[in-house]
């Protein structure tokens, strides 16, 4: 090792997702320019230790077409080679979910991992690092010991000798887990040289030995290992601190910890990953970025927060179901179904919230006993304004109305598993929209 520069481990890992909705043929093409030949490069190289996070979409796709990826993926597991990393089934912003759904999801993808590569994992996968302290019992229930976060979320969080270069152990109400910090500036490392990288990484101060970890999306997986001349992007990084391998050292979350010794605590309040509202807050510090609460998105889309009044209004009717088991499982799922990060962004299209909405008018009628439900209209605070909507449900259509000019904001054709009043997103969309015009204007229209 040189002299002066402290060692550094350094733990790869992928964020592997399948997005909502998508069709068959590019699902196909995904495996077999990303899973196929990452697993294929992991097993030829048994010196590169390496984190796997899949969704249970994922999961669920490639189980039935290419059974032999987990048939891999399990050997390489067994020989302590890769990891795999859990989580929630859905990839939920954990923090906008109920507990029970938290922990519902996590136990999910548990138990997908633990049926397919034979071990349960001890690491959770935290989407967009959005968090909330109280997310800490959930994780415990489930026997989840560490999970990663972005580590300017933990570096601000104003303990001393806390500069998110390491893990440290987070509590609430008694409890404790661990968090690793995520190194997002290198989510696609490939935009680095190598040499660019080593140095990149080297660069930071901290007071000892420093932990870097290091999750790509699969777009990076192509130029990292399977590029299509010349050797790959971790083939040259290898073969760069291969003379001085006690500078670098590589290896998996698990293993990291178990030579660690005492950790620092740590309190990380309420936050989300800095570039993920970066974009809207311009010139944002740091430290207001990884403040700033996972609920915050619901404000930067109309669409996306009436979306998560529904699903919370359908949470509390299947809450209610009592009796047939085997059918609220399956609202249960279909609502774990429509909290996929991906829903609640901004930037979601129309066609993933056409999805979501697909899957809780499912539960929602899953709900709807028969020989109990009657048609009714209820004043409820449906989207937690402070005043009551109306919500006009009937056997095969719910129209809720809104006080505040009478609007349609919602329109479900119950057969169709369609919410026909989900549009542009506006701050007042909706059907049977009133709008006035000034009598100088009317020229103009």
């Amino acid at each position: 090792m040189k002299d002066g520069l402290k060692p550094i481990t350094l733990c790869f890992g992928l964020h592997g997702y399948l997005s909502p909705g998508i069709d068959a043929e590019e699902a196909e093409r995904i495996y077999q320019e990303v899973y196929k030949p990452l697993i294929s490069a992991l097993y030829a190289n048994p010196a590169l230790p390496f984190s796997l996070y899949l969704s249970g979409s994922t999961i669920d796709w490639i189980e039935p077409r290419h059974p032999e990826f987990f048939m891999i993926l399990e050997e390489l597991v067994a020989r302590k080679q890769v990891e795999a990393i859990g989580g929630g089934d859905r990839e939920p912003i954990f923090p906008l979910i109920p507990p029970v759904d938290r922990v519902g999801q996590i136990e999910a993808l548990t138990t997908k991992l633990r049926k397919l590569v034979g071990k349960k994992p001890r690491g959770a996968w935290v989407p967009l690092s959005a968090w909330d302290p109280s997310m800490v019992a959930s994780f415990v229930s489930c026997g989840i010991e560490y999970l990663f976060l972005d580590k300017q979320q933990i570096s601000t969080s104003g303990y001393q000798g806390v500069d998110g270069l390491g893990p440290v152990v987070i509590e609430d109400s008694g409890k404790t887990v661990i968090a690793l910090p995520l190194d997002n500036r290198f989510m696609r490392p490939e935009a680095l040289s190598p040499r660019a990288f080593l140095e990149a990484i080297s660069a930071d101060d901290g007071a000892g030995e420093r932990l870097v970890v290091v999750f790509f999306g699969i777009d990076s997986v192509k130029p990292l290992f399977a590029p299509e001349k010349g050797p790959g992007w971790i083939d040259a990084f290898l073969k760069l601190i291969e003379p001085d391998s006690a500078a670098v050292r590589l290896s998996t979350p698990s293993a990291h910890l178990k030579g660690t010794g005492f950790l620092p605590r740590a309190y990380v309040p309420a936050g989300l990953a800095p570039h993920v509202v970066a974009d809207s807050i311009p010139d944002g510090d740091a430290r207001v970025l990884a403040r700033t609460p996972a609920k915050y998105l619901l404000t930067r889309s109309a669409c996306a927060h009436n979306l998560y009044a529904k699903m919370m209004y359908v949470h509390a009717l299947v809450s209610q179901l009592r009796g047939d088991k085997s059918r609220k499982k399956s609202a249960r799922e279909d609502i774990w179904r429509a909290q996929g990060s991906e829903f609640y962004l901004a930037s979601a299209p129309r066609a993933l919230r056409v999805a979501a909405y697909r899957h809780l008018i499912q539960a929602e009628r899953a709900a709807r006993t028969r020989g109990v439900f009657s048609p009714s209209i209820l004043p409820v605070d449906f989207d937690m304004d402070g005043q009551r909507e109306f919500l006009c449900q009937l056997d095969r259509l719910n129209v809720y109305v809104h006080p505040r000019g009478g609007r349609v904001f919602e329109c479900d054709v119950i057969d169709a598993y369609r919410n026909f009043a989900d549009g542009s997103c506006g701050a007042h969309d909706g059907m049977f929209v009133d709008h006035f015009v000034a009598h100088d204007e009317i020229a103009d229209v």
